[in-house]
């Protein structure tokens, strides 16, 4: 089952937050739980939108685990931290986008030079 789907059946738009799609997941469950629902369809049904939900609990565990791997994000970060005074972090993250993009040295070194 792809996020799309699963997002399909809990009823939901895929810019929903984590959250409004577990309510909804929540409420659905309760709808179709074959203790208090006994349409012929109910257990099916109830199967389908846990395993719509578990399939979007996956994706967001991505999301969170997923390192980011964008030089310009580091890049960023490192400037805003530098302009705090927060040097130890700007160091990193000038490291992590130096480790991302190593080919933009240049960039790196004026931005902050300035």
């Amino acid at each position: 089952m792809t996020p799309e789907h699963a997002y399909e059946i809990l009823g939901l738009n895929s810019d929903v937050s984590r959250d409004d799609a577990k309510k909804a997941y929540r409420e659905l469950v309760k709808v179709y739980h074959p203790d208090k629902n006994t349409a012929a369809n109910a257990n099916v049904m109830f199967r389908l939108i846990q395993d719509a939900w578990n399939c979007l609990q996956s994706a967001y565990e991505e999301e969170i685990i997923q390192p980011i791997n964008d030089a310009e994000f580091y890049n960023n970060q490192g400037i805003s931290k530098f302009e705090l005074g927060e040097y130890v972090a700007a160091i990193f993250n000038f490291d992590m986008a130096l480790r991302l993009n190593s080919n933009d040295v240049e960039t790196y070194i004026t931005q902050v030079a300035s």
